[in-house]
C-alpha cells in the first residue's frame, strides 16, 4: 500500500493532524528550501510565552534543510521552503527541569508571512511521524499557505524524535511483538511515551515558537491526540477539526475484531439496495462466500511482479479487508468478485495491484507448489506501516490506553470466533501486551473530553476503522461542535476534495461553522459500481 501516488497517500493520512496558531514577529527564513539556515531569536509571536515561558530564555532555534536520508518510502520529500530544527522537551513534565529529549520539528512559512497564524501538523498511527507529511499537506491543501505557516511536530517515539522501532522489522505475530517488547525492558521508560506526554510536547513547541492559541486538525489516532490536547491545554486552543474519530473511551480492540464482518455486511446491504450493483453482482454475498471457499480448498496460482505464488484464503481476506477500507476499491468489489466466482479473477487482481503497488496476475494452471504470497505487514494496514509507524510506540499506546477499554483478551477472542469474516491480527498485539509491561492509563484520562471550544467533527460514511457513529458519541460532550458525514468516504476524509475543502474553510473562518459553505457534501456523486 505504500505507493508514491498522492491518492494513496491521502488514504494514509489517518492519520494526519494539524494545528493553527497565532504569531507576530518576523523570522528569517530559507524560502527556497536550499542549504541555508535561518534563526529564530525569539518565539514566532515575539513573546517567548507558553508553558513555563520556554521561548524567552532558551537558545535561538536554528532552522535548516530537513534530513531526508531515511525518508519514508512512498511519501514525497519536503516541498521547497520546508525547513527543520529540533526542540528539546522535558522527558517527564512532572520534572520540567530534568532530562530532556529532542523533538524534530519542520515548518513552511506562509506566502504572506508574517500573518500571525500557523498550522501545526501532528500525525496519526499511533506511531506516525508528522514531519514525513511535510511533502503532502502543501499538495492537498495549498490554500492554507495563503495565510498560515505550516508546522510539523514529530510525536516522541516517532520519526526523528527517538523512534521506537523493532530490530526484527515490523511485527506480524504475537511472538514478534513480544520479542520487540524485550528490547524496551529497561530503556527508555515507556511511561513517558503516552498521548498525554505528546500533548504536552505540542504545547511546549507552541510556546517555544511563541504562538498563542492554536487550532488543531487530527485524523484517526490524531483525533485522540487532538482531544487530549484540548483536555490538557484548553486555554491554548481556539478550535479543532477531528477527522475519523477515535475517542479515548472507545474499545478499539473490540471494534477491530468486528471490522471485516461489518464491512462485508455494509457492502452487501448497499449492493442489495441498488439496482445498478445488482446488475453486476446479483448475489454478492454468495459470490464472496464461493470465492473464499474456493481459495480455502484450492489456492489460486498467481504471479506477483513475475514471481510465482498462490492466493490462499488468508490472502483473499487480506485483499478483501483492504478493498473495503479504500473507497475507490470498495465500489469495484461487486463486479470483480462476481467475475471471480465465474472463473475470471483478473479484475480482483487488478484492484489488488493498484492498492498494493505491485503487479499481480492470475496464473491459471500455474505452479500449485508455489508459496502463498504474504503481503508484508507494512502494506496491509495504512495505520501501521513499517516505515511510517513506529511499532514500539504503536504497541505502547494501544496496550496502555486502548486495551483497558476492552472487556479483556478472552472476550476479544470469543468475539473474534463469532465473526463470519474474521479480522484477528489485532489479537496478536493484545496477547503481547503483558510483555510490554506498560501500566493502564488512568480512567480519567480515558474518559470523554468535555469543552465548549468550537470543534468540527468529520466522518466518512463507510469508514470501517473509525465509524461515523463514533463522531456522534464524541459530539455528546462537546456542546459547541458540529458533526459532518462525508458521503461514500472511508477513512480520513482529507482525501476527498470536499473534506479537504471543509478543513480549509473552517480554519479560514476561525472555527465559525456558520461561515462555512458545506454544500459540497450534497454535490458528491456515487462513484458507481
Amino acid at each position: 500500500m505504500r505507493s508514491p501516488r498522492v491518492s494513496l497517500l491521502l488514504a494514509l493520512l489517518l492519520s494526519a493532524s494539524s494545528t493553527i496558531v497565532g504569531c507576530d514577529d518576523p523570522v528569517e527564513t530559507n524560502e527556497g528550501g536550499g542549504g541555508a539556515t535561518s534563526v529564530v531569536t525569539t518565539g514566532a509571536g515575539g513573546t517567548g510565552g507558553g508553558q513555563g515561558g520556554q521561548g524567552g530564555g532558551a537558545a535561538p532555534l536554528v532552522w535548516g534543510p530537513c534530513d531526508t536520508s531515511d525518508w519514508v518510502d512512498g511519501y514525497p520529500k519536503p516541498v521547497a521552503g520546508v525547513e527543520c530544527t529540533t526542540v528539546d522537551v522535558p522527558i517527564d513534565y512532572a520534572a520540567p527541569d530534568g532530562e530532556t529529549m529532542p523533538i524534530r520539528v519542520a515548518r513552511q512559512v506562509s506566502k504572506s508571512y508574517p500573518t500571525g497564524k500557523a498550522v501545526f501538523n501532528l500525525a496519526g498511527g499511533p506511531g506516525g511521524g508528522a514531519v514525513t507529511q511535510s511533502g503532502i499537506i502543501p499538495l492537498v491543501q495549498p490554500e492554507l499557505l495563503d495565510d498560515f505557516d505550516l508546522v510539523y511536530v514529530d510525536q516522541r517515539g516517532t520519526g526523528g524524535s527517538n523512534y521506537l522501532g523493532c530490530p526484527g522489522g515490523y511485527p506480524e505475530t504475537q511472538q514478534d511483538w513480544e520479542d520487540c517488547a524485550a528490547e524496551y525492558a529497561t530503556s527508555p521508560d515507556l511511561a513517558h511515551y503516552s498521548t498525554v506526554e505528546a500533548a504536552h510536547d505540542v504545547d511546549f513547541v507552541r510556546g517555544r515558537l511563541g504562538y498563542d492559541r492554536i487550532y488543531v486538525r487530527g485524523g484517526s489516532y490524531g483525533t485522540r491526540s487532538g482531544l487530549e490536547y484540548l483536555r490538557q491545554h484548553p486555554d491554548h486552543i481556539a478550535a479543532l477539526i477531528l477527522d475519523g474519530l477515535a475517542p479515548p473511551d472507545m474499545d478499539l480492540f473490540g471494534e477491530d475484531v468486528k471490522m471485516l464482518d461489518r464491512g462485508v455486511a455494509m457492502l452487501v446491504d448497499d449492493c442489495s439496495a441498488d439496482p445498478a450493483c445488482l446488475a453486476v453482482s446479483p448475489a454478492l454475498l454468495d459470490d464472496l462466500v464461493a470465492v473464499r471457499a474456493a481459495r480455502a480448498a484450492s489456492p489460486r496460482p498467481i504471479t506477483v511482479n513475475g514471481s510465482p505464488y498462490v492466493e490462499d484464503e488468508e490472502l483473499f481476506l487480506v485483499f478483501l479487508q483492504q478493498f473495503l477500507y479504500t473507497a475507490r476499491a470498495r465500489y469495484q468489489v461487486p463486479r470483480a468478485i462476481h467475475a471471480a466466482a465465474l472463473g475470471d479473477p483478473s479484475g480482483w487482481y487488478e484492484i489488488a495491484s493498484d492498492l498494493f503497488g505491485v503487479t499481480i496476475v492470475d496464473a491459471g494452471g500455474g505452479n500449485l507448489a508455489a508459496p502463498a504470497y504474504r503481503v508484508p505487514a507494512e502494506r496491509r494496514v495504512p495505520a501501521r506501516a513499517q516505515e511510517y509507524v513506529a511499532p514500539g510506540l504503536f504497541a505502547t499506546i494501544m496496550c496502555s490506553e486502548f486495551l483497558p477499554n476492552s472487556a479483556g483478551i478472552p472476550a476479544l477472542e470469543a468475539s473474534a470466533a463469532e465473526q463470519t469474516w474474521p479480522s484477528t491480527s489485532i489479537l496478536d498485539i493484545a496477547r503481547a501486551c503483558d510483555a510490554w509491561n506498560v501500566a493502564p492509563l488512568s480512567g480519567d484520562l480515558r474518559a470523554p473530553v468535555s469543552s465548549d471550544v468550537p470543534v468540527l467533527l468529520l466522518s466518512g460514511e463507510i469508514d470501517l476503522n473509525t465509524l461515523a457513529e463514533w463522531g456522534d458519541h464524541t459530539l455528546e460532550t462537546l456542546p459547541n461542535a458540529t458533526h459532518l458525514v462525508v458521503p461514500y468516504a472511508t477513512h480520513s476524509v482529507i482525501g476527498v476534495d470536499c473534506g479537504s475543502e471543509l478543513v480549509v474553510r473552517y480554519f479560514q473562518a476561525d472555527g465559525d461553522i456558520t461561515a462555512v459553505d458545506t454544500s459540497c457534501l450534497d454535490a458528491i456523486e456515487h462513484p458507481g459500481w
